[in-house]
């Protein structure tokens, strides 16, 4: 769970229990992200490839699910739209090289899913990854606590 927190001995909070599904098919920058995000302590699955990533995904509901923009099996909103017909709720993220390209920004809009640029780097892909997952959970906190004054 979010909640369920823990410092390291640099003081730094790691998230326990979070997990994600991320799709990109340079093989480096999956062991990479996979790397980052395995240190902070989220149970990180890896994917080259979408339609392996899809077959993940109608196995276990991850926290996340997070895909590069370009892909040759698919582009990132074609893959998220396909997750969130197995996950609907689950937040989702795009990571783009391509965040100056105008029919991207245009295709990011429509697909109404956040995006993060590659050239940011992976420490703002995971500070986004938290803050979503974290928007997500407070969300549900107030959803139950609405059901439970509702009873």
């Amino acid at each position: 769970m979010l909640t369920d927190h823990h410092l390291t001995e640099s003081g730094r909070r790691r998230a326990l229990d979070l997990s994600l599904v991320l799709v990109d098919d340079n093989p480096m920058t999956v062991k990479l992200a996979c790397h980052i995000f395995t240190e902070d302590g989220w149970d990180a699955h890896g994917f080259t490839s979408a339609w392996a990533a899809l077959e993940a995904l109608k196995v276990f509901e991850p926290d996340l699910i997070i895909a590069d923009y370009r892909m040759p099996e698919m582009s990132g909103p074609e893959f998220l739209l396909a997750a969130s017909r197995i996950h609907e709720l689950t937040p989702k993220l795009i990571m783009t090289a391509y965040e100056d390209d105008d029919r991207v920004k245009v295709a990011l809009r429509k697909a109404a899913v956040p995006s993060v640029s590659k050239a940011d780097g992976l420490t703002e892909l995971l500070n986004r990854a938290r803050l979503l997952v974290a928007v997500r959970s407070s969300i549900k906190l107030k959803a139950v606590a609405a059901a439970g004054m509702a009873s």
